[in-house]
């Protein structure tokens, strides 16, 4: 099913960006944002 490629894909999405975050090299902020954009990504969807 696409929705659940589509989750998948925003899931390793955010996981790359918690690693980024965890690396210091961005901010608890941004992550919180661009963690914001790709879940509301998902509800747009459905």
């Amino acid at each position: 099913m696409q929705l659940e490629g589509n989750q998948q894909r925003v899931t390793d999405e955010i996981m790359k960006y918690k690693e980024l975050l965890d690396e210091g090299i961005i901010t608890k902020e941004e992550f919180s944002v661009k963690e914001e954009e790709l879940l509301f990504s998902i509800r747009k969807r459905m």
